[in-house]
């Protein structure tokens, strides 16, 4: 089942179907999660796998393009970046770092921060999910800018908070 994670399959957090290509690295850090609590090395050989393709495929490089330079990918065969996909991966890739070694994971990871500090705060309620993998990054690098990008983002959230207590999905 965990094999369609780049092609569709079944998410494993909420039990629905995960639609064809979308590039979901959260998907994949829970079955790291998960080999890291089990041990079950399958699980691992899997979120290995999707992490190489994630890296080679999902990432948004283009020099026609240098805004959405690192940006997640909707899918992986369109070349659209997409703000909300790009705020998982980060931490995903750190962690397959940590237990590889491997450079292109931690190399991914900075380059999606950059696209965080370029494409943040925004106007929909949702990119308080950035804040993480900035925080990850600011952790990581130690570098103020990360730290203060989250920080944009969670006063923004909070200045579009209706006086009953919600957000809209999208603000002005």
């Amino acid at each position: 089942e965990y094999k369609g994670l780049l092609a569709g399959g079944r998410c494993h957090i909420n039990r629905r179907l995960i639609e064809y290509g979308v590039n979901r690295a959260d998907y994949a850090e829970y079955l790291l999660n998960e080999f890291e609590r089990t041990r079950n090395t399958e699980l691992y050989g899997i979120a290995t796998a999707y992490a190489d393709t994630f890296v080679d495929l999902s990432i948004h490089r283009s020099d026609e393009d240098p805004d959405s330079w690192g940006a997640v990918r909707q899918r992986y065969r369109e070349n659209l970046p997409d703000r909300v996909r790009s705020m998982r991966g980060p931490r995903f890739l750190f962690a397959m770092f940590d237990h590889t070694g491997n450079t292109a994971y931690r190399d991914t990871a900075l380059e999606i921060g950059q696209y965080l500090l370029r494409s943040f705060p925004d106007r929909f309620a949702r990119q308080g999910g950035a804040c993480r993998e900035l925080a990850e990054l600011f952790a990581r690098t130690e570098e103020d800018r990360y730290r203060i990008k989250a920080t944009e983002i969670l006063d923004a959230v909070r200045s579009s908070q209706i006086p009953d207590g919600p957000w809209y999905e999208y603000f002005e």
